[in-house]
Formats: C-alpha cells, structure tokens, sequence
C-alpha cells in the first residue's frame, strides 16, 4: 500500500537524522539501542553486545571522513536504498552508515564503513573500523 510506503520512507528519514545526531554527538549510549549485533570489525574484532560497543574507541568508529559524509549537506537528501532495496544507506558510497526496517518495526544499523585512504597508500584501503553485520 502506497500509504504504508511513504510512512516506512518518512520514518527511514527520521531514523537517519537520528543517526546523524548520534553520530555527531559521539552518544554510544543512545547508539547502542540502535545497533544489530554483532558486528564485525575488517580487523577482526567483534563486538558482540552493547557493553563491547561502550568500550570502542570512539576515534576509530566515529572517523573524520565517516562524519565528513554524514555531515554532508546533502546527506540526508541523498538517502537512498541498496540495490536489492533492503537496506537504506546514509553517506557516500564508500563512507557510510547502512540500516534497515527489521521484522519488529524498529531499524536497526547493519553496517558502518568508517573507511580512509592513507596517504601513504592511495592505492590500498586501510580500515579505521568497517562494522558490519
């Protein structure tokens, strides 16, 4: 139904403004109600539970080029869904936040790609933290 549909896209928005304010204020307490665990770090680690995601360094999740798309001006206008459409995806293509409608009617973060380039390795991708589910 078309009626149920807009309401899934104004309450995907909300969610990703949620995010935002989240994001920006570095508020892991709030964030961890958000997230599906576990996630898995491109190194390894896992955080397996809420108490794992307080302990994270917030310097290596919340990175200045994630924030950087985040914050960009046209971020939340330029929200958009996976190709397969069952996610939602804040931020650029390779720096961004994904979430997604669970059977609960609640959304919940799958994945945050909080990559950078280093310098000194343009061609290779360095992991400041690539959660994800």
């Amino acid at each position: 139904r078309a009626d149920v549909q807009q309401q899934i896209e104004t309450d995907s928005r909300a969610f990703a403004e949620k995010i935002v304010k989240v994001f920006n204020d570095e508020d892991l307490e709030t964030m961890k109600d958000m997230v599906l665990y576990p996630q898995e770090t491109s190194g390894g680690q896992s955080i397996a539970n809420e108490n794992e995601l307080l302990n994270v360094d917030k310097k290596a999740l919340f990175t200045d080029i994630l924030m950087k798309a985040l914050n960009d001006e046209n971020a939340l206008d330029n929200l958009r869904k996976t190709n397969d459409g069952s996610e939602y995806v804040i931020g650029t293509n390779y720096k961004n936040v994904h979430f997604r409608l669970n059977d609960d009617g609640q959304f919940v973060i799958t994945k945050i790609n909080n990559r950078y380039l280093s310098p000194a390795h343009k061609d290779k991708l360095i992991c400041a933290g690539d959660f994800s589910v």
